[in-house]
């Protein structure tokens, strides 16, 4: 029989030694990742994960469901048996989370702080069940994924972010996800959990803060990425935890990045002998690349700053997210066709105090994006850079008052549907449709050109 389930951190032999024909199919990004970093030797809790077979083998075949909840009863007692701590006395806690192999921000579910096994149970088949979800379809649709892959399931012990002041949650990347630039770039909070910040409920910090605030942690996160950097041979996307002082890695994977990003990303690797050349030509879309544009300053002034999410300045309208989930809901009610409405629409700016991830089909033919609260690793965000579109997060000072349907900046009150320009790459807000200017193409892209040519001769 096909082997469904594959413990990570329990003792167990690496998934080498199951010859699987396409790991990261069968364990999803997720699982495939957490399976490499403890081969690494990085501090992962345990846990394990149901492979995406069995968890499309529920969704089709309801006489399979009886044995997956065998394959489900075995790995959590696995766990127990890993970390000496039993469900029954109520001692172990664990997430349940989803992996596609393709990475799905935020479109799929995630449970945490589990401690009973019909808890377990119910939110194992809700995560599985969020594969067919209407936000996980439109994803899926807007992204050319395709709807027979299904998720995996991770189950894993929990470790506290928001247990003092020596606890916090973060995502790092190893590189600039906007620029590509050779630099560790994230966002953490402190005494917090880390689904406060994917979800873009909370405005985080910048990264570097956390090494004030808990200055072990610098050199925890440098190692890491350096580790996974030369494992991966690409920009990795990473979740942690720390825990009284405990620094943890709960995921990797292939970071989502601009065009441009995608671009510099790839020639540096080669230059640094990660990647050959013929590799790095194959890692970018030439036909997605597009010089950004961006504000002409010397004639227009901001009246509002954000965190830069995803670069490139744009002009659009005002829609309030709010009032598009709204009319969403109506045209569906009358059997219209939502995204038929929006894309025949003047270029706008979904405008919202958070994006989430109900409005990716709103997002996908946006113009750009601008959030009141939320950071650049905010789903919203990633999903963004992903689509290539300009992105602000967290400009504290709009107010929007759906009543008047108003956006409010200081003294300046704007109308829905009214002109305004961000700019994704400064972070920076424009009353009107402001001078834009491109600039020319960059070293990275001829580099990549020159070498395509090259290749051709």
């Amino acid at each position: 029989m096909t082997k469904m389930l594959f413990p990570f951190g329990c003792g167990e032999v690496g998934i080498d030694e199951y010859h699987l024909e396409d790991p990261l199919v069968s364990l999803g990004s997720k699982g495939f990742g957490l399976q490499q970093m403890v081969k690494l030797g990085l501090a992962v809790p345990p846990g394990f994960t149901i492979t995406t077979e069995a968890c499309r083998r529920y969704l089709d075949e309801p006489s399979f469901q009886p044995q997956f909840e065998r394959i489900l009863l075995d790995g959590l007692r696995q766990l127990e048996a890993a970390c000496s701590k039993t469900f029954k006395a109520g001692a172990l806690m664990v997430s349940v989370r989803s992996g596609a192999a393709t990475s799905m921000p935020g479109m799929l579910d995630t449970h945490l702080n589990l401690n009973y096994i019909e808890d377990i149970l119910t939110c194992t088949r809700a995560v599985i069940e969020s594969w067919d979800s209407e936000k996980a379809r439109a994803y899926r649709r807007i992204a050319g994924v395709s709807d027979d892959l299904c998720t995996a399931v991770t189950i894993q012990q929990m470790v506290f972010g928001n247990r003092g002041p020596n606890c916090g949650t973060g995502v790092f990347f190893t590189r600039h996800p906007a620029t590509g630039e050779r630099k560790l770039y994230g966002e953490y909070l402190l005494n917090a959990q880390g689904k406060q910040l994917v979800d873009g409920s909370k405005t985080p910090l910048e990264l570097s803060g956390l090494f004030s605030d808990i200055p072990t942690s610098k050199a925890d996160i440098e190692q890491t990425a350096a580790i996974l950097e030369n494992h991966f041979k690409d920009m990795q996307d990473v979740e942690f935890t720390i825990e009284d002082g405990n620094f943890y890695v709960l995921q990797t994977r292939t970071a989502k990045r601009t065009a441009k990003a995608s671009v510099k990303i790839a020639v540096d690797l080669c230059e640094e002998g990660l990647i050959s050349r013929e590799v790095a030509i194959g890692r970018v879309d030439f036909g997605a690349y597009a010089v950004k544009a961006s504000v002409d300053k010397a004639h227009s002034v901001p009246i509002a700053q954000g965190i830069p999410a995803s670069p490139g300045a744009v002009a659009g309208r005002i829609r309030f997210a709010e009032r598009i989930r709204f009319q969403k809901r109506v045209d569906m009610l009358q059997g219209q066709d939502f995204t038929d409405r929006l894309s025949n629409s003047d270029p706008f700016i979904l405008v919202s105090d958070e994006t989430t991830t109900d409005d990716i089909e709103a997002m996908a033919v946006s113009a750009g994006i601008l959030t009141k609260i939320g950071g650049s690793t905010s789903h919203a965000a990633t999903v963004a850079r992903g689509m290539n579109k300009p992105c602000i997060a967290g400009c504290g000072s709009i107010v929007i008052d759906l009543t008047k349907g108003t956006l409010t900046i200081g003294d300046i009150v704007l109308p829905e549907r009214s002109y305004i320009t961000i700019d994704g790459a400064t972070g920076e807000v424009f009353k009107g449709p402001v001078q834009l200017s491109s600039p020319e193409l960059d070293r990275d892209f001829k580099t990549l050109l020159e070498w395509k040519r090259e290749g051709r001769n």
